[in-house]
């Protein structure tokens, strides 16, 4: 827990025992103090309070230090090296930069600082330097300044102050050079300056004196040994002859102490254990946290990396590639500071990836196979489990179970673990109560090795069910087995009794297992519902003994507990009985309202007995049967204490209670239990409402009908006292008001009948005030106020809706009121308006004001002013086809949309091609009807009527009719140019491979051809005012079958269409032809022939479906086809006179392409015999 601000933030610490907590943002930069109260498993409490300085800003200064000045100008020096000087915040690091050369110092306590570059200045020239501050809470400010260097002119009789420079010597400038960071505690000195002139070097308040070499100048100071930090320190020069004087200040920084550095792998590498550095990760990444500005070196598995830590003094540092799966080894980080101390250390990295091997997980206690869900069952309550883990691993124990409905979830370490690995663990005391049943599942053992590789083992799945049974038995003997015919605690008129009891702390689940011993035998026992009760009925074989007989009774149940009870039971074979004719109400159950109750029974033939009421004896003789009768006397109501005694009355054989109750109960008081009421009312708020009844009388159960159902309702009572019973959640009523019959019976059979309201509003209704929705038919209805309601007849029956049981008022505008009535449960109510409401001289548009009230249950109200408007003018309508283009009637989408406008609430109804569509006027008239999905029309063209019906039925005399024409897709027709139909004309085959199309469409629709589906052979145009259309193929086809498609696009209308096609491009001449005439002596093909025959015939074989032209003399035969097989054959029409006829055949085929070869021969004529 952090405490912070008066504020708790608590947090779980994590496995690896880390933890985080995000504070609030805070608003002014100061010390904010802090405290951290952790507390452990075991209740330990550990307390750390600390504090923390919220710093976001930070100061700096710079500029030429006094003593560098000319004449007291601040930018205007005469020294080559002169000092910066400036202040910061105290403690702060400074980096200055100048000419490439950077130097750091850290300010002083007071936050003062200076130095001097051991670069030269230009003479004349701006010398800009840049100086950087950074405080410890990481703030940084920069200041950029610059200089003039301007030496002296060393005119004489000016006195000219010393020169000097000082520089830390080389070797007490530790780490980087420059810096004045060392961890030399003595340091050195050096410098130049004017020849013999006196040097005196101050820090922390001591002197240290030189004069500087006659010859060279050069001079050097050793201090004595300096404290740790930040070490302001002073350089006096005295000129040898004139006095003059020069100083020059600087900033050394002791550092003596070795950078320490936590050292860790990052929580994303670390597996196992947070520090023992053994984990599953093969590529782990060293971190930590120093100083800012270290160098970090990892050496490890022969390999060499470094870095740099940052601001924070965070660092990180992985190794290249990874490391085996199983890996040890050492490794060494070295972290060197500024002052070239070095922090270091070596430790061994240990990489393993195997999981652990967990056995099976044992149960030590004795168990037995549970049927219900197989579960092992057992009655300890803290069960002791085992097994083995082979390594060192940590094991945890896990386990889960359900307890109010909330699954309650374990985790335990495991402690007991030899050096086998043998372990064992019990669940601690506490967890599990006696006679209380668990389902424990989940049961697991999960093994983590120390590199936080885990396997878990799983205990038997079903788990286990764990219970300490407590039993509480009871013993008696039944009612069939006892003289009196109710159940006695040990008196039986039976040798071979039905014995009973109660079992409290048992259920089925228990599964328990019962035996009785008894007359020396031990026998099964039975159990009633849920092993609530047991029961056994001796043998009828077996007869025990008159008198006192003991029995014991054992049970075992699952889990292995075992529960014993002692009982005896008197034996008696006397019986006797109250007669039905004299037992009212309930049989058997000693009331009756009977005045001469009689009680019989069965004994010896003539013998005696004797009864004994409320202390008073009277003798009983029985007949001659054995057969004998008492007549109970009473006087008056009450209990009958009665014993019946054997003739020599030594034993009471049989005892009972008569309880005589003449009085009919009366009902005294009715209501529903007051959390369940609206406050100062009886109406219920839920609707299964707890109904208290109140009677005088012993009651015994009681009969309610509400709504045409009968619910039977038996009252758990005290003996004797039964007056008051609440019918809880066993009705369900709807909102509105019910009246329920209670028939009321007491414990003699008396009864009492009386009726009551019960009013129920709950749910939306019991919230809200009354709604108020109603019409005068059901195609007008207002619900607010200042609505109107068409009507045009005398008779005005208004319906509605309202809260259920609601009660309607109807006012005039005076306030007399004109109608009442009550809504019913459902809330629907109708209320008729007197004819006289109507005035005699109404005329249309004339309007009735009137106003509404609906009260509910609860008496909320609802009050609107509303008007009745005469109206017996027709509607007229309006109609327009919303989807046309222009006037020409024509829609391009099939689905139209019909709107106008109509008299108010009016139903609009559409015919087209006889199918009817209607629509609901709104409030201002408009209508809209539109066709749906299931309803789209084809192309085509079709008349439509329209017509209104008012909310009053009247029709509207102006009907509307018309047509339009659906059209949804754009005509398109194309082929070849004949130009570009080569051959047979519309056959799609062409020698032509850059043909034309042509072709009629929409108007300005853009066409497109495009070839083989292919967009690389799209050709398009844009048809003319008249639709007409032409595409030049200007890329070659090749030969072959070309499939096409033509598309109409119109983007003016909307609407798309295609067409289909193939096309033939040959290019290749026929080179098949066979044939000539036919000779008719052999019936074979010839060139030659002579015949005596004037039309002969010629035949062969070409290519399939192309054309043959003949030529006979003058005469030419063209259009001569060939089938689909290649063969042709023609016979001349025109005979040929006798004489020779030369002829010629030609072909051509489908494209128009011309054979390359043709047939020649001659036919002779010859008709005249020689």
């Amino acid at each position: 827990m952090v405490v912070f601000a008066g504020q708790e933030y608590p947090v779980v610490v994590g496995k690896d025992g880390a933890w985080q907590v995000t504070l609030p943002a805070v608003t002014e930069d100061k010390a904010y103090d802090y405290q951290v109260k952790v507390t452990d498993n075991a209740g330990n409490v550990g307390v750390f309070h600390g504090q923390f300085t919220v710093d976001t800003q930070i100061t700096l200064t710079a500029s030429l230090d006094l003593a560098s000045q000319e004449n007291s100008n601040t930018s205007i020096t005469q020294l080559k090296r002169p000092q910066i000087s400036g202040t910061a915040d105290p403690d702060s690091k400074i980096i200055a930069e100048f000419k490439g050369q950077i130097k750091t110092v850290y300010t002083d306590n007071q936050g003062k600082w200076s130095l001097s570059f051991d670069v030269d200045a230009e003479v004349g020239k701006e010398n800009n330097y840049k100086i950087v501050a950074k405080d410890a809470a990481g703030n940084q400010k920069t200041v950029e300044q610059s200089f003039s260097y301007l030496p002296s002119s060393g005119g004489a009789g000016e006195a000219h102050p010393p020169m000097l420079s000082v520089v830390l010597d080389v070797g007490s400038d530790s780490g980087k050079l420059g810096d004045y960071i060392t961890n030399i505690k003595m340091p050195k000195f050096t410098g130049t300056a004017t020849k013999d002139a006196k040097i005196t070097l101050s820090i922390n308040g001591e002197d240290f004196t030189t004069v500087a070499d006659s010859l060279t100048g050069n001079w050097d100071i050793t201090v004595n040994e300096q404290p740790e930090g930040n070490n302001h320190y002073v350089v006096m020069a005295e000129h040898p002859t004139n006095g003059q004087l020069k100083e020059i200040s600087g900033n050394i920084f002791i550092d003596n102490i070795a950078p320490v550095s936590s050292i860790e792998l990052t929580a994303e590498t670390d597996t196992g254990s947070k520090g023992n550095f053994i984990t599953a990760h093969q590529k782990p990444v060293f971190t930590g946290k120093g100083e800012p500005g270290c160098k970090v070196t990892l050496h490890l598995n022969n390999e060499l990396v470094s870095t740099t830590t940052d601001s924070n003094g965070i660092w990180s540092l992985t190794l290249p590639n990874e490391l085996p799966k199983d890996f040890t080894g050492n490794f060494k980080i070295n972290v060197t500071d500024a002052a070239s101390n070095v922090f270091e250390k070596t430790a061994k990295l240990v990489i393993s990836s195997h999981k652990p091997e967990l056995s099976d997980i044992d149960l030590i206690n004795p168990s037995i196979l549970g049927k219900f869900n197989k579960a092992k069952s057992i009655n300890s309550l803290t069960p002791t489990f085992r097994g083995k883990i082979n390594d060192d691993s940590s094991l945890e124990f896990k386990f889960s179970y359900f307890h109010q409905n909330k699954k309650q979830n374990y985790l335990f370490p495991i402690t007991k673990i030899d050096k086998d690995g043998n372990w064992s663990f019990t669940i601690p005391e506490g967890i599990f109560d006696n006679d209380r049943r668990y389902d424990v599942d989940n049961i697991s053992v999960v093994a983590t090795s120390s590199s936080g590789v885990s396997s878990e083992k799983t205990f038997y799945k079903p788990g286990l069910q764990i219970k300490n049974c407590i039993l509480k038995i009871t013993g008696e003997v039944s009612a069939e087995s006892s003289s009196t015919g109710e159940n006695n605690e040990r008196l039986s008129s039976s040798r071979s009794p039905y014995l009973q009891g109660s079992i409290e702390g048992s259920s089925d689940r228990d599964e328990l297992k019962g035996t009785i011993y008894i007359g020396g035998k031990t026998y099964s026992v039975d159990f009633g519902k849920s092993r609530k009760s047991w029961h056994f009925k001796v043998p009828d074989n077996v007869q025990l003994p008159l008198g006192e007989v003991p029995y014991t009774l054992t049970f075992k149940d699952v889990y292995g507990s075992v529960r014993e009870a002692s009982f005896s039971v008197v034996i008696s074979d006397f019986k006797f009985y109250l007669d039905p004719d004299t037992d009212s109400g309930e049989v058997g159950n000693n009331f009756t309202n009977h005045k001469h109750p009689v009680y019989k029974g069965q004994i010896t033939a003539g013998g005696t007995i004797s009864a004994k009421v409320n202390g008073k004896d009277y003798s009983i003789q029985a007949n001659e049967k054995g057969e004998w009768r008492f007549e109970v006397p009473i006087s008056g109501d009450g209990a009958y204490h009665i014993s019946f005694i054997q003739d020599d009355g030594s034993l009471a054989v049989a005892q009972t209670t008569l309880n005589i109750l003449t009085t009919d109960p009366v009902f005294n008081d009715f209501h529903i239990v007051d959390k369940q009421l609206y406050s100062g009312t009886q109406v219920s708020n839920v609707i299964n409402p707890q109904l208290v009844f109140t009677y005088s009388g012993n009651m015994d159960y009681y009969l309610i009908t509400v709504n045409g159902k009968t619910t039977r309702h038996n009252k758990l009572q005290t003996k004797y006292n039964g007056s008051k019973t609440t019918f809880a959640n066993e009705l369900t009523l709807s909102n509105g008001e019910h009246t329920a019959k209670i028939t009321a019976f007491d414990v003699a059979g008396n009864k009492t009948e009386h009726k009551v309201i019960i009013k129920v509003l709950s749910d939306e209704q019991g919230i809200t005030s009354p709604n108020i929705e109603f019409g005068i038919n059901d195609k007008q209805c207002i619900s607010t106020k200042d609505g109107k309601l068409l009507f045009n007849q005398n008779e005005i029956k208004f319906t509605g809706i309202t809260t259920s049981a609601g009660q309607i008022t109807l006012k005039d505008m005076t306030g007399k009121i004109i109608g009442t009535t009550k809504a019913d449960n459902k809330g629907s109510w109708e209320l008729t308006l007197p004819n006289n409401i109507v005035p005699i001289d109404i005329k249309d548009g004339n309007n009735i004001s009137l106003s509404i009230t609906a009260k509910d249950l609860i008496d909320r109200e609802t009050l609107f002013d509303f008007d009745l408007l005469y109206d017996v003018t027709p509607p007229e309508i309006t109609a327009t086809l919303d989807d046309l283009l222009s006037n020409s009637g024509v829609i391009n989408i099939n689905q139209p949309t019909f709107s106008g406008i109509t008299k108010a609430n009016a139903t609009v109804w559409l015919t087209i091609s006889k199918q009817k569509y209607s629509a609901i006027a709104d409030a201002n008239g408009k209508w809209k009807i539109k066709l749906d999905d299931k309803q789209e029309l084809n192309d085509g063209t079709y008349k439509y009527e329209i017509e209104a019906h008012d909310i009053l039925g009247q029709i509207s005399l102006n009907k509307l009719s018309g047509d339009f024409t659906v059209k949804t897709i754009a005509s398109i027709n194309g082929e070849l140019d004949p130009d570009s139909d080569s051959g047979e004309k519309k056959d799609n085959h062409t020698n032509v491979n850059k043909p034309i199309f042509k072709g009629v469409t929409e108007p300005n629709a853009t066409v497109r051809l495009v070839f083989n589906n292919k967009m690389a052979s799209t050709y398009e145009s844009i048809a003319n005012e008249r639709g007409e259309w032409s595409i030049n193929v200007d890329t070659e086809l090749s030969d072959g079958i070309h499939d096409y498609v033509i598309f109409a696009i119109d983007n003016i209308q909307g609407i798309n269409g295609k067409i289909k096609g193939q096309l033939t491009i040959d290019m290749t001449a026929p080179d098949l032809l066979i044939g000539g005439a036919v000779d008719p002596t052999d019936f074979t093909t010839k060139q030659d022939i002579l015949a005596r025959i004037t039309t002969p015939t010629f035949a062969g074989i070409a290519e399939p479906d192309a054309y043959l032209e003949i030529t006979v003399g003058q005469d030419i035969y063209k259009g001569i086809l060939v089938d689909k097989h290649g063969n042709w054959s023609f016979t001349l029409s025109e005979p040929l006179i006798d004489g020779e006829h030369d002829y010629q055949i030609r072909i051509t085929d489908i494209a128009g392409n011309l054979g390359i070869e043709s047939l020649t021969g001659k036919v002779t004529i010859d008709t005249k015999a020689p």
